[in-house]
């Protein structure tokens, strides 16, 4: 069963506006970034014999931490659209959860 099975209408218009809110604040480019660096720090290490990696590491970790951060913007706007925090919290907890088991 899809995750979205599992939420009421309430839930998935959070989940939309967590999701517009990602596109309306421009984190799309930054959310590309933080993910595929690790295989080009990765690649940085072994050519410079792991000096790439340290100077890498801490990009990564700077972008990481941005990461977290769009997820708490997003997370506002789910609440700026729904007006409600009960089917916010309820979707953040199936999301967490994951889907039933077959």
């Amino acid at each position: 069963m899809g995750l979205l099975e599992l939420m009421d209408d309430d839930e998935v218009m959070a989940v939309t506006g967590h999701e517009l809110g990602h596109i309306k604040c421009g984190h799309a480019l930054y959310k590309m970034m933080a993910r595929g660096l690790k295989p080009l720090v990765e690649m940085a290490g072994r050519a410079t014999l792991g000096i790439g990696s340290v100077v890498g590491a801490g990009v990564e970790a700077a972008l990481l931490a941005w990461d977290r951060r769009s997820e708490l913007s997003a997370d506002r706007a789910a609440l700026l659209t729904m007006q409600d925090p009960h089917p916010c919290i309820a979707m953040l907890m199936k999301l967490a959860g994951g889907t039933k088991p077959c």
